[in-house]
């Protein structure tokens, strides 16, 4: 990760505080908590879960001053939200990272065409630059796995949007066709 969140002893006594007052159960639950974001991270199909775990325990421990427990949020609760959160930046990371032209994305009505397949990756990525930054990493992400991890990223990208499914995918499915028009255009102008 880019960003490094060092700790001071007082964030990190606040973090244990935030677990339990008596020292010894705090430094039970933070290892119990520690080996959950570890296997959490793994479950998630990440490269460094360790990393990821330590960055997430040492943000909670940064805002563990700020936490209020008359809102009855347990702190297990209050950590793996942090948690989805430093997810979500791995994967935005890590898109940014991966070229466009990479990218799996594939709609039926464009592979029936007789255009080369470059022709129609670099009106693609044409076409993905003029979207807002939000609009193209929703598309891209929306697209990027199969199987079980495409479901579990996009019922994540819905808790992400607060909406429903059916919402995600009417607002994927629209930007799709301006996609495909932008790339009709695009290749009839490179032909």
């Amino acid at each position: 990760m880019k960003n490094s969140y060092e700790l001071g002893q007082d964030q990190f006594d606040a973090l244990l505080g935030l677990f339990s007052a008596d020292r010894d159960e705090a430094g039970e639950k933070y290892e119990q908590i520690r080996r959950g974001l570890v296997r959490f991270f793994q479950f998630k199909g990440c490269q460094d879960p360790d990393t990821l775990a330590d960055d997430t325990i040492n943000r909670v421990a940064l805002k563990a001053a700020d936490f209020d427990p008359s809102k009855n949020i347990k702190p297990v609760s209050y950590v793996y939200g942090f948690a989805s959160n430093v997810f979500l930046e791995h994967r935005r990371t890590a898109n940014r990272e991966t070229s466009l032209g990479e990218t799996q994305f594939r709609s039926p009505e464009n592979n029936t065409n007789d255009e080369p397949d470059d022709m129609k990756t670099g009106c693609l990525n044409e076409c993905l630059e003029k979207l807002p930054f939000d609009d193209r990493t929703l598309i891209v992400d929306y697209y990027s796995l199969e199987g079980r991890k495409k479901i579990e990223l996009r019922r994540e990208m819905c808790e992400r949007f607060h909406c429903s499914a059916t919402a995600l995918h009417t607002k994927v499915f629209r930007m799709r066709a301006g996609l495909r028009g932008c790339i009709t255009e695009c290749v009839k102008k490179s032909s």
